[in-house]
């Protein structure tokens, strides 16, 4: 596949390191010189130097065979312009472009095929917002994220200190995990995949897939202490603060504080708040200031600036004047590596859960969703299943002859509103929704073609 990256930031180095390497032509677009040989010096890719919404640069960088465009750079307008000339000069099927002002979500026909042809729109506020949403309302969960249409969490979960799971292996689960229509997915020591049959030990993370309705009883049997997000502080952008407020499901529910240095800034959320909001104008990095919002009776403390290294001492100190638990954002891969083993709970990047929501839209075939899970070393695919049993290697297949690459497997089907978690026997069919974890997220081009169709079947 022929893929043109426009923009070298964070997300486009994202996109490119997801796709080199698995037979992918890519070529990478951005004004600045030095992001551009960054980026070669690390991937084996072709790099221009120019403006992406040019229609020379973009000829320059062989937009007229592209397979796709992804258009990643900082400017939502070039992002636009660059999507259109994609779509009427080059003709490039598949054309993807993040936007950042949520305002122009109010029109999709503009973004459409009446205005700039954009294929698939990329939301990082937003898909930001509802990531922090889901971590607000399961505080012993390390990651949540929405599968199979919203019927379906992958959740990754700390097995506590007085854990039933301690000493158990997956398969030993499976009563438990069965009777919370639940399915295990995979467990972790540090930065390590445990084999399927290694024992979990406190301060393990598991992986599991668990209907909606039965997540909050299977997070209690995983990690029995209890955590209540009841009094939150979110400091570092008022504007996301307002967001998540908006988006909470049981507002009346929490007591919230926002922590707002700009006082311009302060003054305009102030007058968008519910009554029961408390808005607090000070600095995140300033003891005294988040003294002033007891922090030290804070559930969840969330830092959400546009510095990273300002969020994880803003954390770090929340942490040390006594709140229970700590997000900070960090998209800067080597500081959240640095940061990994501290006082901090979660480290949460925009661009990974923008990625997230961009790969689907690249992968090929079927693939419905990818996700990166345990800091995006694995991945976790839903796929739908196409075909009939002769021009499908899996349809009509039970899962113990299906041979997937090492170090993945098929962990549940949701067929129609059934949830049915992966054994030996069990026989895929047309259309089921199939999760399949992989430990390595280089073999996902092979499995992507494992679950392809012929072409005789269309």
């Amino acid at each position: 596949m022929r893929v043109l990256i426009l923009g070298a930031g964070h997300t486009g180095d994202a996109v490119a390191q997801a796709l080199v390497g698995e037979s992918n032509d890519i070529t990478v677009v951005d004004i600045e010189q030095s992001r551009v040989l960054q980026l070669q010096r690390h991937f084996d890719l072709r790099g221009i130097v120019g403006d992406a919404a040019s229609p020379a640069v973009l000829r320059e960088a062989g937009i007229e065979d592209a397979d796709i465009v992804i258009a990643v750079t900082a400017s939502d307008e070039t992002n636009l312009v660059a999507c259109l000339l994609a779509s009427e000069l080059f003709n490039v099927p598949t054309r993807i472009a993040r936007v950042r002002r949520n305002e122009l979500s109010n029109y999709p026909d503009l973004l459409g095929d009446a205005g700039f042809h954009i294929t698939s729109t990329i939301w990082p506020e937003k898909a930001l917002t509802d990531a922090l949403l889901r971590l607000i309302e399961f505080p012993q969960a390390l990651q949540v994220i929405d599968l199979a249409q919203g019927t379906l969490y992958l959740m990754t979960i700390d097995v506590g200190q007085e854990s039933p799971c301690i000493g158990q292996t997956g398969e030993q689960l499976r009563p438990v995990l069965d009777e919370h229509k639940a399915a295990f997915v995979a467990a972790f020591h540090e930065d390590k995949v445990l084999a399927p049959d290694a024992t979990l030990a406190a301060g393990d993370d598991v992986l599991v897939l668990v209907n909606h309705e039965a997540a909050d009883s299977l997070i209690s049997y995983i990690h029995p202490k209890e955590n209540r997000n009841k009094n939150l502080v979110i400091a570092g952008d008022a504007d996301m603060a307002l967001r998540i407020v908006a988006g909470l499901k049981n507002r009346n529910a929490y007591n919230i504080k926002i922590l707002e240095q700009d006082e311009q800034k302060a003054r305009d959320i102030a007058e968008q708040l519910p009554e029961q909001i408390l808005l607090v104008k000070g600095s995140y990095l300033q003891q005294e200031d988040l003294t002033n919002v007891d922090i030290d009776t804070c559930d969840l403390f969330i830092s959400l600036s546009k510095h990273d290294d300002g969020n994880i001492m803003s954390a770090l100190l929340a942490k040390r004047l006594g709140a229970k638990r700590s997000i900070a954002l960090v998209d800067n891969q080597t500081f959240a590596d640095l940061v990994r083993d501290t006082s901090i709970d979660i480290i949460i990047s925009k661009t990974r859960v923008t990625l997230s929501e961009l790969m689907q839209y690249v992968r090929r075939g079927d693939v419905v969703a990818v996700h990166g899970v345990h800091d995006a070393a694995s991945e976790v695919l839903e796929i739908i299943a196409h075909g009939t049993p002769g021009s499908s290697r899996v349809i009509g297949q039970p899962i113990s002859s299906i041979t997937l690459p090492k170090g993945s497997s098929v962990c549940a089907l949701v067929r129609g509103t059934d949830f049915l978690a992966a054994s030996p026997d069990l026989v895929i069919e047309p259309e089921d929704r199939v999760i399949v974890f992989s430990a390595d997220k280089h073999l996902m081009s092979k499995i992507e073609a494992l679950f392809a169709v012929d072409v005789g079947f269309f």
